[in-house]
């Protein structure tokens, strides 16, 4: 009898450490399914972050407020344009926005001078 009760003793040990691994086990695959999640959300917000629409016609002002990273690139008593940066790696396209009196009036990419590597905005 001694024989059989070491026996169940070892068993009950046995599945009390097979238990603690096992609920280690689950705690982590529930840690790493909480990190997975947070990052699936992060992806899917950055990811389908819009960027407001400009129009011609639209505010100088709402422009700036909605493009903080243009820059001002020509400030004359007729206009002003502003450069947009790309908005990611490859869209490499540079945009020129334009404004008389306070409203956009033009959009376009500008155009390259000969021997030039980067466009510059479109003369009047």
């Amino acid at each position: 009898m001694a024989g059989c009760q070491q026996g169940i003793n070892i068993v009950i040990v046995s599945l009390l450490n097979l238990c603690l691994h096992l609920s280690s086990y689950l705690q982590n695959i529930s840690q790493m399914k909480k990190v997975l999640t947070i990052a699936a959300l992060i992806l899917f917000i950055v990811g389908c972050t819009v960027l407001k629409p400009v129009t011609v016609g639209m505010p100088e002002k709402q422009f700036v407020n909605e493009h903080p990273q243009s820059l001002v690139v020509e400030m004359s008593a007729y206009r002003t344009v502003y450069k947009d940066k790309p908005f990611n790696m490859k869209d490499t396209t540079t945009k020129f926005y334009y404004f008389t009196e306070g409203k956009l009036i033009l959009m376009d990419e500008g155009f390259y001078p000969r021997g030039a590597k980067a466009p510059v905005p479109t003369p009047l």
